[in-house]
């Protein structure tokens, strides 16, 4: 998805790259614009269009078009940033509704799969106006997270999970097919503080808590010791493959945020 079909160079090779790994007539490539993607919801999800009309930001639209033409049409949506390693065959095959997990904390939507009309896209769409605007916004960059980002459909796969069954919520996907690229291209300068926190986000909490022991206690070596079990707990979580920090810390400030 991008504003018009003449794509900036750093991401000119990647519908040849998909196109490449993916042959017709088993695949299409399709590269949405702005102006198909508005097409498409005043067409098939008029009720949707005034809070798609709305959105202060370019990002939010495309994030609300991805669930709509998935919805509507079935397959695989990748972010322009997001170079194939692979055929998706594999991926794909037997599952009808994919989601990867992010390296921090979290899902994200940079890629999604899905089956036409799956229920889940159903309800998040049916769910974007609620979130178009919360007090939380405080910022473009949670603003564009949480009402229609990775953060959003987040919350959304996680209230879904717990109304549905394991057949029909999602297939979760720990480890990537894909290669990211130059992207990023609604970031702006609160960005750059909020992804240090999260691709940092254990230090971030070891350094609090060292502070808040050394503040507490007065003793320096307390503090030491804290932070050092902190980053030790840390290498064991990221040895055995276990997501602590989400688990207690991610998901349920998620949860009282959005649910």
């Amino acid at each position: 998805m991008y504003k018009t079909a003449d794509l900036p160079a750093k991401w000119a090779d990647v519908p040849g790259a998909w196109a490449a790994l993916h042959p017709a007539p088993e695949y299409q490539y399709v590269l949405w614009t702005d102006a198909t993607l508005r097409e498409l919801i005043a067409r098939e999800y008029a009720w949707l269009l005034p809070t798609y009309d709305a959105y202060p930001h370019p990002t939010q639209r495309w994030d609300a078009s991805r669930y709509a033409v998935l919805h509507l049409y079935g397959g695989l949506y990748a972010d322009l940033d997001v170079h194939p390693v692979r055929p998706v065959d594999e991926l794909l095959r037997g599952q009808t509704l994919l989601l990867p997990y992010t390296p921090n904390i979290g899902l994200t939507n940079a890629i999604v799969a899905a089956t036409p009309g799956h229920p889940f896209l159903s309800f998040a769409l049916r769910e974007l106006p609620t979130y178009a605007r919360r007090w939380y916004h405080v910022t473009r960059h949670f603003e564009v997270l949480t009402s229609t980002g990775s953060t959003f459909i987040w919350a959304m796969h996680m209230r879904w999970a717990r109304m549905h069954s394991r057949e029909v919520a999602a297939s979760l996907i720990p480890a990537p097919d894909w290669a990211h690229g130059e992207g990023s291209s609604w970031h702006a300068s609160d960005s750059t503080i909020v992804l240090l926190a999260f691709c940092h986000s254990h230090t971030v909490l070891a350094l609090a808590l060292v502070v808040l022991t050394w503040r507490w206690t007065g003793s320096r070596r307390r503090a030491a010791l804290v932070g050092l079990a902190m980053l030790v707990s840390v290498s064991v979580q990221h040895a055995l493959g276990l997501v602590l920090l989400e688990t207690f810390v991610g998901r349920p400030i998620v949860w009282l945020l959005m649910s």
